[in-house]
């Protein structure tokens, strides 16, 4: 049985790391050929290689791409981070922008598969994720996110108490310590925010992580958690559920100033207008390097 995806994908200035993701989603087309794949792509003012690189993956292949430049509500270079109030807002707008150009095109896709900048996976990510998520329709699973923790570099793994051994001849980027990648997305069954700690036990930088005097309460290490928000960078929505156009980013000013993470209210709408669940994986774990 055949299985449609739609890939949306939000890209600047990611030249180097097109030279992983173009060549692993051209291997996923190669060996998976009952995964259909489309493209949507949104590119803009980048200053290298990317709009160029994406033309020529794009040549012959489904989907759309956009490119621009001089966009209004451009965010900062992709691998930026932060909790402003104008970076948050630029990502609503743009993010939500782009989505209702596509919005009618993707969710007739079994799945919409969102990739953020520079997270790295394997070509098996997509039957690892469905595999893992099991019969998604009976158990009412609407959005599946994976577990992508964070490299850090090695001198602090080793400061963190990482092993030497483990460390890789010619290893350039970092090590990971399973620290959880997007924590400012992450909210528990419990309405916690652990921001900016992570509460997987197994994180050897949030080891006394806390959640509002909550004691330092743990994720469970079961194969599927339920959630209320969370992103991973690296996402699989149901199709039907992106047709509602109930379903976008949006944030709101909270009481320390910074806005609310996009993500948070985008899935609380997904919750809301489908009444599916959102869980992460926690065995399929892509990383992260900025």
């Amino acid at each position: 049985m055949s299985t449609t995806i739609a890939t949306v994908i939000f890209l600047k200035d990611n030249e180097w790391y097109l030279q992983f993701l173009l060549p692993i989603l051209a291997q996923i087309e190669a060996d998976y050929p009952d995964i259909h794949l489309t493209y949507y792509i949104y590119e803009n003012d980048s200053s290298d290689q990317t709009p160029v690189l994406l033309k020529e993956f794009m040549a012959g292949r489904n989907g759309k791409l956009i490119t621009e430049t001089g966009a209004p509500t451009a965010p900062e270079a992709a691998s930026a981070r932060g909790t402003t109030q104008e970076r948050i807002r630029n990502f609503v707008s743009f993010r939500n922008a782009f989505l209702d150009k596509i919005r009618e095109d993707v969710c007739e896709a079994d799945w919409v598969w969102f990739i953020d900048s520079n997270i790295f996976f394997d070509k098996t990510i997509i039957t690892d994720m469905l595999e893992a998520a099991g019969d998604v329709y009976s158990e009412r699973i609407g959005m599946l996110t994976c577990r992508t923790t964070e490299t850090v570099l090695i001198e602090k793994y080793l400061a963190l108490g990482g092993d030497p051994s483990k460390i890789p001849e010619g290893c350039e980027f970092g090590l990971s310590v399973n620290h959880y990648y997007d924590t400012y997305a992450y909210i528990d069954k419990d309405s916690r925010s652990f921001y900016p700690k992570c509460n997987f036990a197994d994180c050897a930088n949030c080891a006394e992580a806390e959640a509002g005097g909550a004691g330092g309460a743990k994720a469970t290490d079961a194969a599927i958690m339920d959630v209320n928000s969370a992103w991973g960078g690296c996402v699989l929505i149901k199709g039907e559920i992106i047709k509602s156009p109930a379903v976008r980013w949006d944030t709101v000013i909270m009481p320390n100033g910074n806005a609310l993470c996009e993500h948070v209210l985008f899935c609380d709408r997904i919750r809301s207008s489908s009444g599916q669940r959102i869980v992460v994986l926690n065995n399929i774990q892509p990383f992260w390097i900025a």
